[in-house]
């Protein structure tokens, strides 16, 4: 799988910024479609000491699946792929933990051999948790509570560089935590002052470059730095946002709002270190009805024939219940290649794609017509459709096992699912012990401990939620991920920028996610 993946390049740039100097300027053109809100003005970084220069990595590998599950469906790119062959037949109860207070959409994520997930979210008047889970043995040491009880702790958290970046709800707050040691690193700032314009309810995040990429109730998309938490820029849209941005290996990032009226709804391409727009796009100007749920989180995908393109569902599941769409877009330019009209909310569930030798299937979930439904990633037919008969709801994104097996959570009771990509064949399904919802998308993550891998569940539940780790003992990771070679290519630093290392060609090696190279190439 993913033979076709066109990964591009990594490098390493250190900038040292001069007492008073903003870090970056807007500049190019921009692609608006009509109506389109135009960004506020980039807010330059503050002063920074010479004395202390910053490092920014720019990972141009956003869409290489981790062995864990480090971020919202995985990696950068959205995409909720795992690189482990699991055979649900094969699972057993490893272990279930029960949290403070109810699991309301926050995903869980995996790193360094502990998942991390909120709770305390469905409401104000709940102390919010960041729970921290040792995946071994299901013991729970909360990384965060809430000092207050506003409650709505919805946050998906994303780990990377031993650090831990998430939203505290209610307490409107954007923060990174120390990993190992549990110590506040930072809160966002902006010329000295917390950045609250709303409460960060959901706030998944994109860590990448030394920033860090984040939105939340207040409609605005946020850039700040991954080592102090200073505000780089920030990119305002209508309404909220919930589910996040994505980042392409064509290194653009993309954002679309929710909850904006009726008719001011737009997804962005951004240039990533900038803010500044590349092209806007929305639904109402093709063909799409009112759709006050917004978008779910865009996946990136390179294809073998399309190219780089973007798949997302969209929604409102409070006015007409059948206003969900079904998109594809041109990555870089925004062009839409095909759209299904009337296929219920996706509400937070984001589209996986699993690659065949004959057919790529994107597959997404309805929270309407509770439904799971493979799409021909070219033209957007429907390939399968499964419906379990019963009252539920499909409104998580769903996570894909490199078996070709797709997992996902169903709501009203319906419990854990797997099925074939291909088919639409269910092959196993858990009922939710505590017979309430499960708002919460499934990951797959390695045993840091051993053989085998596991599939981490959650389940809302009525006063607190459970987690919930399943272990399959004879996964193994699949071939064609374990290891995968990169030819030599151009230089990809930006104009001006000092090319320090450059990746010219060399191997992945999926088995503990690092690349061998040739480098270090001259400056």
């Amino acid at each position: 799988m993913y033979s076709s993946w066109k990964l591009t390049s990594l490098l390493t740039v250190a900038l040292t910024l001069a007492a008073g100097s903003a870090l970056w300027a807007v500049g190019g053109t921009t692609a608006l479609e009509d109506g389109a809100p135009a960004p506020a003005e980039l807010v330059p970084l503050p002063t920074i000491s010479p004395a202390a220069p910053m490092s920014y990595r720019l990972d141009a590998y956003p869409a290489v699946p981790d062995l864990e599950w480090p971020t919202l469906s995985n990696n950068m790119a959205r995409q909720g792929h795992s690189p482990w062959q699991i055979d649900p037949n094969a699972l057993t109860l490893a272990w279930q933990t029960t949290v403070t207070h109810d699991i309301f959409y926050s995903h869980p994520v995996v790193a360094d051999g502990y998942v991390y997930i909120a709770s305390g979210g469905a409401s104000a008047g709940l102390t919010g948790h960041l729970n921290k889970i040792d995946l071994a043995t299901g013991i729970n040491t909360p990384l965060y509570i809430s000092p207050t009880t506003q409650g709505f702790m919805r946050t998906t958290a994303t780990v990377k560089d031993g650090f831990v970046f998430f939203g505290t709800g209610g307490d409107s707050t954007f923060v990174c935590y120390d990993e190992a040691t549990g110590a506040l690193v930072w809160t966002a700032t902006h010329d000295g002052v917390n950045i609250i314009k709303a409460r960060f309810r959901y706030a998944p995040s994109i860590v990448a470059d030394g920033l860090v990429y984040f939105g939340g109730d207040g409609g605005v998309l946020y850039c700040v730095d991954e080592y102090t938490g200073i505000k780089a820029w920030e990119f305002p849209l209508p309404g909220n946002i919930y589910n996040g941005p994505t980042l392409g290996t064509n290194d653009l990032l993309y954002i679309g709002n929710n909850y904006a009226g009726a008719v001011d709804y737009y997804l962005y391409a951004l240039d990533p270190m900038t803010g500044a727009i590349v092209w806007s796009w929305s639904p109402q100007v093709h063909g799409g009805s009112a759709i006050d749920d917004g978008f779910s989180a865009a996946t990136y995908y390179d294809h073998p024939t399309l190219g780089p393109t973007l798949y997302f569902g969209t929604g409102d599941y409070n006015l007409t219940p059948l206003d969900g769409h079904m998109y594809c877009l041109d990555a870089d330019t925004g062009t839409m290649i095909w759209a299904v009209y009337n296929v219920g909310s996706a509400q937070a569930s984001s589209p996986v794609l699993a690659e065949g030798p004959d057919q790529i299937v994107a597959i997404i979930g309805s929270h309407d017509l509770a439904t799971m439904t493979g799409y021909d990633s070219e033209d957007g037919t429907v390939v399968w459709q499964y419906s379990p008969g019963v009252s539920s709801a499909f409104s998580v994104p769903p996570a894909l096992a490199s078996s070709n097996v797709v997992f996902c959570a169903g709501q009203l009771g319906y419990g854990f699912a797997a099925w074939d990509a291909f088919t639409g064949v269910l092959l196993w399904n858990e009922p939710n012990p505590l017979a309430t919802n499960a708002i919460s998308g499934p990951c797959i993550t390695k045993n840091s401990h051993g053989p085998g891998a596991y599939v981490i569940f959650a389940e809302a539940g009525t006063a607190n939620g459970v987690v919930y780790c399943y272990y399959d003992a004879t996964a193994t990771l699949c071939p064609d991920e374990a290891w995968y070679f990169k030819g030599a290519y151009e230089d990809y630093a930006p104009a001006g920028m000092p090319d320090f290392d450059q990746k010219q060609d060399g191997w992945w090696v999926g088995a503990d996610t690092s690349w061998t190279f040739c480098g270090p190439t001259a400056v």
